[in-house]
């Protein structure tokens, strides 16, 4: 596993490296039980909120628009620039990253074999990145770890070519790079959808393990939504997208619903993740790896193009929903 540019502590690491997020912070006992007291509350609330709500059935519409993608010269990484206009039809998101749930009744139903489990094994962070024997969606630290108790969180190591597996069995397909961030960005220009800074209120990302209830992934939905009813699209795990990956890209990126579909060695994922700081969570990063690749960090969610024929009875209205049996 290896790709773009990550981040330790706020900054860049080389070409190629892997994400290598921020060692924990020793705190003095008291300092931590207070901390430990206060961030329970809050994140407990957070999630005892959200946890009646069945949104891994949820699609949300997406709206038509014209945005900026990117970002401004001077900003961000190389790849995202230039910024450019940008124009995509509407269409439905699934309205949280696919849960370990979703993902176990497409196996049950196909008996799909992922590429972990092909490989026997994949990449898990254990204050260093690691190939793990054993490690796959059922088990995503390795053997001796299992989803039993976090059926309601994101599916995780999956690959580019599992998410696509799995998108085709439900008749769905991954989103566009820039569907992805046009859901993301819900009309802003600013660095995340909530403003130029984030906190762990609003997404799990690496960091904040002292100050939330989760050592890994958080239950999909756990944060508030965007103003488009889609959650998590800051941080939880890095979410699959359908194109080609090339830094390139936006010098020669077409206005209207764009996807890159060069052949190139890898596919583009978006969004951060649990293991990951914040610089690599804004709306405009790009991220990439393999499609063969999978690791406990990796997960995806699914799009469906407006013209659907079984969703066409009537126009659909900005957050509209719609769910597997509508």
């Amino acid at each position: 596993m290896g790709i773009l540019k990550y981040y330790s502590a706020g900054q860049s690491t080389p070409d190629g490296g892997e994400p290598m997020p921020k060692k924990k912070t020793e705190l003095p006992l008291v300092v931590l039980m207070l901390v430990i007291l206060v961030s329970t509350t809050s994140c407990s609330s957070i999630a005892s909120k959200q946890e009646p709500i069945q949104l891994d059935e949820k699609m949300v519409y997406i709206p038509p628009g014209t945005f900026l993608m990117g970002s401004p010269d001077a900003q961000g990484e190389k790849n995202e620039r230039p910024q450019h206009e940008v124009s995509v039809s509407g269409f439905w998101m699934d309205a949280c990253e696919l849960t370990n749930r979703r993902f176990k009744e497409f196996i049950d139903a196909t008996g799909y074999v992922t590429d972990a489990e092909k490989r026997g094994k994949a990449w898990i962070w254990d204050e260093q990145w690691k190939e793990m024997a054993g490690a796959d969606w059922r088990h995503p630290k390795g053997p001796s770890s299992s989803i039993e108790t976090i059926m309601d969180h994101p599916v995780v190591q999956v690959s580019w070519n599992d998410a696509t597996a799995y998108c085709n069995w439900a008749a769905k397909r991954l989103p566009t790079e820039a569907e992805w961030e046009y859901a993301c960005r819900c009309g802003t220009l600013t660095a995340y959808s909530a403003g130029n800074t984030i906190s762990h209120d609003h997404a799990n990302y690496f960091g904040s393990e002292e100050l939330d209830i989760w050592d890994g992934t958080s239950p999909a939905a756990s944060f508030p939504p965007n103003p488009f009813g889609i959650y998590d699209m800051h941080g939880n795990v890095w979410e699959w997208c359908l194109d080609y990956y090339d830094d390139a890209f936006y010098s020669r990126s077409p206005g209207l619903n764009p996807l890159n579909e060069a052949s190139a060695p890898y596919r583009v994922m978006r969004g951060g993740a649990w293991d990951y700081c914040p610089l690599g969570m804004r709306s405009a990063y790009r991220g990439a790896d393999f499609p063969f690749s999978a690791s406990d960090a990796r997960g995806f969610r699914c799009v469906k193009p407006i013209d659907s024929p079984e969703w066409q009875s009537t126009p659909p209205q900005k957050g509209e929903t719609k769910g597997m049996g509508d």
